[in-house]
């Protein structure tokens, strides 16, 4: 069996130090939000402590009625198409039931 020059040995030396700096300065930089963290949350407020809430936004305004065309239109769709149009509406509602919560948590 041939031996290895010392040159080779000083290369899989050379490539194992490269690769394992590599290999840590990789899971550093993955893992640097944890090691340094973010800005901490600020401490929960006692609603004793907390100050008068601030005016509500005003409601919005509501939809005029529908026009005669989308009547006759709503009149011709079948069962099912019904069935979709007011499941669409209620996520719709949902969402925005969402929405309305998180905007007066945030005030």
């Amino acid at each position: 069996m041939p031996r290895k020059s010392s040159q080779g040995h000083r290369t899989e030396i050379t490539v194992a130090i490269i690769a394992m700096i590599s290999v840590v300065l990789v899971a550093f930089i993955a893992n640097i939000d944890k090691i340094f963290g973010s800005d901490p949350a600020p401490p929960p407020v006692n609603q004793a402590q907390a100050q008068p809430p601030s005016p509500q936004p005003a409601a919005p305004q509501p939809v005029a009625g529908l026009d005669a065309g989308t009547m006759a239109a709503g009149q011709n769709l079948s069962e099912a198409e019904r069935q979709a149009l007011d499941r669409y509406a209620n996520s719709i509602n949902d969402i925005t039931r969402q929405i309305d919560a998180q905007n007066a948590n945030l005030q």
